[in-house]
């Protein structure tokens, strides 16, 4: 394959990725682990960060798996991780609007989040897991026959997605920051909102 195709098709792979990221799922992932969180501390793009990694090492591994081995994951297994990810979301933002609602009842000016950073890696694992089946689907299309060349592909897709989602991340963090320095009250409203937007986004992806 011409040197000119492969760039196309590694380029193609990180603009899609970096698409992908503004998935409304994906951010409401975030926005509702990184809600439960005021402290001054920590940057909102850690979580960005470790959601991108899990995002990408679940598309890694079941990319391998099937370029290596031929091995294609069931279909069901791809709808069980969609609706996981749809209630993941729905407790993400529950956690996150009973944080605001503590905050302001102990009146402490930084606490414990009750989502640990961690389990934004976690989380990034579902959605990769979910998100893997069209991905897969895809490579056919824009005929990708090399296993090398579509592992690449895939690798380029998800640093797209992790470019983008820590972008993003890095944005909300400084929105925090600077809404602290505004008042606590506007920071709240900002966190209830994020909350909810998980809610909202989970429930839909339910129904």
């Amino acid at each position: 394959m011409e040197t000119i195709s492969v760039l196309s098709i590694l380029t193609m792979g990180l603009g899609w990725g970096m698409l992908h990221a503004f998935d409304p799922d994906h951010l409401a992932a975030v926005a509702g682990v990184s809600a439960s969180d005021r402290s001054s501390r920590t940057s909102y793009f850690h979580y960005a960060l470790r959601w991108s990694l899990g995002h990408g090492a679940a598309i890694a591994a079941i990319a391998f798996c099937a370029f290596a081995f031929g091995y294609s994951f069931p279909s069901w297994f791809s709808e069980y991780a969609e609706h996981s990810v749809s209630f993941i979301l729905i407790l993400a933002g529950s956690f996150a609007l009973y944080s605001v609602y503590r905050s302001r009842e102990i009146q402490m000016a930084e606490q414990d989040n009750p989502i640990p950073q961690r389990s934004a890696l976690l989380i990034g694992l579902v959605h990769g897991t979910a998100g893997s089946a069209p991905l897969l689907a895809l490579i056919p299309l824009i005929k990708i026959n090399n296993p090398l060349l579509g592992m690449a592909y895939v690798l380029c897709f998800s640093a797209g997605v992790l470019v983008a989602m820590s972008c993003s991340g890095s944005l909300l963090s400084y929105s925090m920051r600077l809404s602290s320095k505004v008042s606590d009250r506007y920071q709240q409203l900002m966190r209830i909102f994020l909350a909810l937007f998980s809610i909202v986004v989970g429930i839909y992806l339910f129904v």
